[in-house]
């Protein structure tokens, strides 16, 4: 998965984390549309990594 197109709104001391996040969540294995709560978005950086991986993300800061 690429995501060039969303440097501008990932965080660059985030930037080097995306391939960890990622393993981890193919790790998880979860079911497409699983649901995700993600407390103390932010700019929303890990809730796109999250939607990229077909999972149903609730945010909330």
């Amino acid at each position: 998965m690429s995501l060039e197109k969303y440097k501008e709104v990932i965080h660059k001391d985030f930037l080097k984390d995306i391939d960890f996040i990622n393993k981890t969540i193919i790790k998880l294995n979860l079911p497409p549309d699983s649901k995700i709560i993600d407390i103390g978005t932010g700019i929303g950086a890990m809730s796109i990594l999250l939607a990229l991986n077909n999972l149903n993300v609730l945010t909330g800061e």
